[in-house]
């Protein structure tokens, strides 16, 4: 299953890094997740211009067969047990799960209609940092409920 995390954001800051990098050396290295940064828009643009330029730079990252999956407070609350299912069969279905953090003026609708799906992590709204972080764990422990390792202790 490859699965990469696009987020619109910049480059993580050291306690980032480290919070990352302690996730993605637990994975096999046939598993380990993609992390991609992309730069958000800066400059004088409108709101609307810099949430359109970067809604254009997702979608150049994506191919036709990606299963996009947007992030996004609004979306639907998954847990534990249903990501584990979600990643099952998008894995056996597509192959490729393109996880979609938005920017901080939000998401263009372009990148909403390619969006298979919508999720929410929590209700509540989160720093970027912290979602690649908490998305990162998620995906570990997810790995370790399929693979029945005792990280995910109910």
């Amino acid at each position: 299953m490859f699965i990469e995390i696009l987020s619109v954001s910049r480059k993580p800051t050291d306690w980032v890094k480290q919070a990352l990098d302690d996730y993605l050396v637990r994975f096999p290295s046939n598993a380990v997740p993609k992390l991609t940064f992309l730069a958000p828009e800066s400059g004088r643009l409108s709101k609307k211009e810099r949430v359109a330029r970067e809604g254009k730079n997702i979608l150049s990252k994506l191919s036709q067969r990606d299963v996009v999956i947007l992030l996004d407070s609004s979306g639907f609350l998954i847990d534990n047990l249903e990501l584990v299912r979600k990643l099952k069969e998008f894995s056996q279905a597509a192959g490729r799960i393109k996880l979609i953090i938005g920017g901080s003026e939000g998401i263009h609708e372009s990148v909403k209609k390619r969006a298979f799906e919508t999720w929410s992590l929590s209700a509540l709204v989160m720093p970027h940092k912290v979602v690649q972080v908490l998305l990162l764990e998620q995906l570990y422990r997810s790995r370790c409920i399929i693979v029945g390792h005792p990280y995910h202790r109910l």
